[in-house]
């Protein structure tokens, strides 16, 4: 835990639980098949409370802040994440990864070789390392609605390699 602002907040790779399950099945004396599922809680995130009207400061030079407002006179609305007690309260959904391995032993003399064909997160699963509010038309409110945009960490990802043992 960190303490920041006089308010203790997890530490931001703060991962509560963590699973890891890794395995290898020889399908016959040349073929190995491998597969690891990785299953963890989301990291802490600051998570918006809700929309407040931004603001802008004074043209007067009082430097004072004052609602803003677009050319239409209508309020300018932005994200409001609250105050300092709000930091890391929240959590990123939870991580879950499935990845696989083919493996290949042609036959040869030093049996030193091996051909593989990998896929990193097979079922293509969106695994979220951030989580941008974004702020979206409603047309049944007098204010817009808060939506995430992500990005998507890694996505399925093919591989074929081949090894050889010195």
């Amino acid at each position: 835990m960190l303490d920041a602002y006089g308010v203790r907040r997890p530490f931001d790779y703060d991962r509560r639980h963590s699973l890891s399950i890794v395995s290898t099945w020889r399908v016959s004396q040349r073929i190995d098949f491998g597969a690891t599922v990785r299953v963890a809680s989301g990291f802490p995130a600051t998570l918006p409370i809700g929309l407040r009207v931004a603001s802008t400061t004074a043209s007067d030079g009082s430097g004072r802040l004052i609602p803003q407002v677009d050319a239409q006179g209508r309020p300018v609305w932005t994200v409001d994440f609250g105050d300092v007690s709000n930091l890391s309260r929240g959590r990123l959904p939870v991580y879950a990864r499935l990845d696989v391995r083919v493996t290949f032993k042609p036959k040869s003399p030093t049996g030193r070789w091996q051909i593989y064909v990998d896929v990193l997160n097979l079922l293509n699963r969106e695994n979220f390392s951030n989580l941008q509010p974004e702020l979206d038309f409603d047309p049944t409110s007098d204010r817009p609605k808060i939506n995430y945009s992500s990005d998507s960490g890694l996505p399925r990802l093919p591989s074929f390699g081949v090894r050889y043992r010195f």
